[in-house]
């Protein structure tokens, strides 16, 4: 097998992994940059290759490819062919990008690009164009990259951020033997002193901090046997020395040092408490305000307390009356804040599906991090803004449960007996336990039923002009009446939802074949457009900008949505691009590009725009369609066409 077919296999095993329907050769295509024909020829060879495993990737016209038989262990047979495949995926853009990060951060000589030409099998212009993303990740990461010609390429940094930098690389691979063998540290043994250590262990540690704690404690221990040290000013040791987390790391530097027989000066025991003091621990107690602000200080609650204003500001939500959602951020914060101090970053594990599942949380978190920015005077990165997204994402559901619990009310009308009724009862309630049944009542007391202000009637004979909706449903309320009352119940605002969002696009605001490779020139030309309508004005561009700087509005399925933080808009519109083609949209490929100019709405105008847009862009079919479209026309008809 050629490296290329390696690249290739891991991409199309991958696009099966996280998908659950069938995936079309086109899709494929574009999101792998190569022809529908090569997807033919990569697919038989995956189908040879897979055929001792009793799997097969099957293609049905029109429809697509699909992997048979789909279930838990053919998941775990094709992660394992990829695990497999690993050591010759270095030749995609973004593989060959991490391929170089890794060979710069473990080495503290020149590369020369003609040295990474050979180790990838491209060429030099090609390792040139790599280059240039590497260096905004480091940057991103505080680190610099320093280029001289007669010797090649070198990160150049302090100590603290290039160790950094490497744990923010090595947790991104999730694959502890793999760290070992870079590090060539017994992650084991780390684990064992940590789990010794009581006083850390009495914190409760969330895995994704315990993890961080080892990874970080093993980068320490190879940078210090290859004689680079931490160098911390004595104010700031002398202050790191007053925090009970210092005895704390104390203790574990003292284990590390027998264990590994290594010598840890000030600077990393130091090191450690900073790491200790930005841990995110699990509390299971509950404080009352005054413990809370003693524990957190009035200062935080209060920016807490802004941050949450500001949301009620921008999307109409009260937030200020949960007192679990403030405990939750309180909590988080006080040890966030010493991370973002010290530039020391949290990996969040959860962050891509939070953005793609749940965009409406996570831009609630933009816009509370951008308070706590102001407040802190720190940049708050999108690992953060993350993690306050779920924090927010939880309110909501909490809030919605509260909302259907007040409002899902039935009454039941039956004509043919009260045992008939009563099992109609019972089914309901165990169907959909959040309901309140408001009573049974035979046909005749139609007048009786409305007394009981049910939200909806579910009768077994038809009732004409009635005010409250109707769902006519068998006596033995059978699957499909099962079927007809989740769709009313969890579904019935969808025809409305889809009319607001349809009312936001408008022929004048729609391009078709953008040639460019340039996200911003996207933003630009389609902000201009907005602007020409009078939607927004022109400083709209610029928060467009700002915020995708933030984040990458980037999702799945070949889409971005970029928009404003909520400013600089007059009317609400959305700006639709269609690219020539696919191009890098921060970590996915963009082909289709809604840009969205919203105004300050209700939460429920908001959720009814974020829902019914995902809705649609769940479908990659659709979205394929909606790419081909010849004019604006026939892309709405692909909008509004039904599954």
């Amino acid at each position: 097998m050629s490296l290329s077919y390696d690249a290739r296999k891991k991409k199309i095993i991958l696009e099966f992994i996280k998908n659950n329907g069938p995936i079309t050769g086109k899709y494929l295509s574009k999101i792998i940059g190569v022809s529908s024909r090569t997807i033919r020829k990569d697919i038989k060879l995956l189908n040879y290759d897979l055929k001792s495993q009793g799997i097969k990737i099957t293609s049905k016209p029109r429809i697509g490819y699909s992997i048979n038989p789909r279930g838990k262990n053919t998941l775990i047979v094709l992660n394992q062919y990829i695990k497999e495949a690993k050591e010759n995926l270095a030749v995609l853009p973004e593989e060959r990008v991490f391929y170089i990060i890794e060979r710069l951060l473990y080495t503290n000589e020149f590369i020369t690009i003609e040295e990474l030409a050979n180790e990838l099998y491209v060429s030099k212009s090609t390792i040139d164009n790599d280059i240039n993303k590497v260096e905004k990740w480091l940057s991103k990461n505080k680190l610099e990259l320093i280029k001289k010609a007669s010797c090649g390429i070198k990160i150049y940094g302090n100590e603290i951020q290039l160790r950094y930098s490497i744990s923010d690389y090595l947790m991104s691979i999730c694959d502890t033997k793999y760290i070992e063998d870079i590090l060539k540290i017994n992650i084991c043994k780390i684990k064992e002193i940590i789990l010794d250590t009581d006083e850390v262990i009495s914190l409760k540690l969330s895995d994704v901090t315990f993890n961080n704690l080892i990874i970080h404690i093993a980068i320490a221990i190879k940078r210090i046997k290859e004689g680079k040290e931490i160098s911390l000013p004595l104010t700031e040791i002398r202050n790191l020395k007053s925090k009970k987390e210092y005895e704390m790391a104390a203790k574990i530097v003292e284990n590390l040092e027998k264990t590994f027989c290594i010598s840890m000066p000030e600077g990393e025991k130091a090191y450690i408490t900073i790491h200790l003091l930005g841990i995110k621990a699990l509390r299971d107690e509950k404080l009352n305000i005054k413990e809370l602000e003693t524990a957190i200080g009035k200062d935080l609650l209060a920016i807490i307390h802004e941050m949450l204003w500001k949301l009620e500001d921008v999307y109409k939500i009260n937030f200020l009356n949960d007192e679990k959602l403030i405990y939750g951020l309180a909590l988080h914060l006080k040890p966030a804040l010493n991370r973002f101090k010290y530039n020391m970053n949290l990996r969040n594990p959860l962050l891509n599906e939070i953005k793609a599942e749940y965009p409406y949380a996570f831009e609630m978190g933009v816009v509370a991090s951008k308070v706590l920015e102001k407040k802190v005077n720190l940049r708050i990165n999108e690992n953060e803004i993350g993690y306050i997204a779920i924090h927010l994402m939880a309110s909501l559901e909490r809030k919605n449960n509260i909302a259907k619990n007040s409002i899902e009310k039935v009454a039941i009308v039956c004509s043919t007996g009260i045992g008939t009724a009563q099992l109609l009862a019972s089914k309901i309630r165990n169907t959909f336990p959040n309901i309140k049944i408001t009573g049974i009542f035979p046909s005749y007391k139609i007048g009786k039923v409305l007394l009981t202000k049910p939200d909806l009637i579910l009768s077994t004979i038809p009732i004409d002009d009635c005010e409250v909706p109707v769902i006519h449903v068998s006596a033995l309320l059978n699957k499909i009446d099962l079927q007809r009352i989740s769709d009313v119940i969890e579904n019935s605002k969808r025809i409305e939802d889809k009319i607001k969002l349809y009312d936001l696009f408008d022929k004048d605001l729609y391009i078709k074949k953008i040639k460019t490779k340039d996200k911003f020139e996207v933003i630009k030309r389609l902000s201009e457009l907005l602007y020409d309508k009078n939607c927004v004005k022109e400083a709209f561009l610029q928060s467009v900008i700002e915020r995708e700087k933030i984040s990458s509005t980037s999702i799945s399925n070949l889409v971005a949505i970029p928009h404003a933080l909520f400013e600089n808009v007059i009317h609400s519109k959305i700006a639709i691009g269609v690219l020539d083609k696919p191009i890098q949209w921060g970590e996915n490929m963009v082909q289709l590009v809604f840009l969205l100019a919203l105004e300050k709405m209700t939460d429920e105008d908001y959720t009814n725009i974020f829902n019914t847009l995902f809705f649609i862009l769940d479908d990659r079919k659709k979205i394929s369609d909606l790419i081909k479209a010849d004019c604006f026309e026939s892309f709405m008809e692909i909008i509004k066409s039904e599954e």
